[in-house]
């Protein structure tokens, strides 16, 4: 397989990929992906030289990405994209509604959802599982995360000064009002869709729990840049 080769398996196929790092990767059914990489004569994330980009558009891929190794991997989705940092993650995309679910059996991922900016990641560890649906416009305008698993540690998404913290089974959905592609100040409004959540302004300390029944709750945001 060659950089930039599309690799598709059918209803029945599965296989096993080596890269050069030794870093594999093991591909279920009905999946479609490929790979590209970029090279720079300085430093790129995190300090790497060479940037691996494996691109899933549907189906389920099980990951094992070595550290200590001079690339830096992540996958781009239809929701995002996730950075793993030494890790050993199943991810999975439903090509029908853009649907992601990250897995992470060891290591850490710092996932991007699509449609938020001002430095929104939500970080994962070991035996956490969430759901992403990241907002493209049309029917699909909130960027919604869900908490499967949190491994028995909670899981924050940052947006910007804003920190929220979720727990297994809390569902949130997030829609920018003001915060565009360059903005350093907005708002985000928050809508706990199941379970409950606590949001914390770093900048004020404020902390606000938020239910259901709490209703949209608008966020004051400054962007932040975070680092991979």
């Amino acid at each position: 397989i060659s950089a930039g080769d599309q690799v598709v398996t059918g209803a029945d196929g599965s296989a096993t990929i080596t890269l050069p790092d030794t870093s594999t990767l093991k591909i279920g059914p009905d999946t479609k992906f490929s790979i590209s990489e970029t090279k720079s004569s300085g430093a790129t994330a995190m300090g790497k030289a060479t940037t691996r980009t494996i691109k899933v558009a549907s189906g389920k891929i099980y990951g094992d990405i070595k550290p200590n190794t001079g690339v830096f991997t992540q996958f781009d989705t239809p929701s995002g994209v996730a950075a793993v940092r030494g890790t050993t993650l199943e991810l999975s995309v439903n090509f029908e509604t853009g649907q992601i679910q990250i897995k992470v059996d060891g290591g850490a991922v710092q996932m991007f959802p699509l449609g938020l900016t001002g430095g929104t990641t939500v970080t994962l560890s070991t035996g956490q599982v969430i759901k992403v649906t990241g907002g493209v416009g049309g029917s699909r305008v909130d960027t919604a995360v869900e908490v499967v698993s949190d491994g028995g540690k909670p899981i924050v998404t940052t947006v910007g000064n804003q920190q929220v913290t979720m727990t297994t089974g809390t569902a949130v959905a997030l829609r920018p009002s003001l915060l565009a592609t360059g903005d350093t100040a907005g708002t985000v409004q928050i809508n706990v869709t199941a379970g409950s959540a606590t949001v914390k302004d770093t900048v004020t300390n404020t902390v606000t729990t938020a239910t259901p029944d709490s209703g949209a709750i608008a966020l004051a945001v400054i962007a932040v840049a975070h680092s991979l």
